[in-house]
């Protein structure tokens, strides 16, 4: 998260931690536990992920906590951007990527169902 909110460190090789105030208006987590955050999300996590860790789920409990509606697909075996290479109708995007569209088609058809 330092190396995102300051770059890279000058003379040195230490990442500085970012100031706790800063971090917090930039995670979607703590926006959410604040109030701060209402838009539907559904999080496709590969179990493998490398970059953002499976446990990072917990974002999802804390949408519903909050009122927010969310969804989550656990994908077995998936790392970090596991859906770039997948094509839709072939079984890695049926099970991983499908479910998310559907979600968000759901999400768009009730909003303006809302709106008329």
């Amino acid at each position: 998260m330092s190396l995102l909110f300051n770059g890279l460190p000058r003379g040195g090789d230490e990442l500085p931690c970012p100031d706790t105030d800063r971090a917090n208006a930039f995670s979607p987590l703590s926006q959410v536990r604040e109030g701060n955050y209402s838009t539907p999300t559904c999080l496709i996590f590969g179990n493998q992920d490398e970059i953002a860790p499976f446990s990072k789920g917990e974002f999802v409990q804390t949408l519903e906590d909050q009122g927010v509606q969310g969804g989550f697909l656990p994908v077995h075996g998936a790392r970090h951007i596991f859906d770039l290479g997948l094509a839709p109708g072939s079984e890695g995007w049926d099970a991983g990527v499908g479910p998310g569209y559907t979600f968000l088609l759901e999400e768009l058809a009730s909003a303006l169902r809302e709106s008329t």
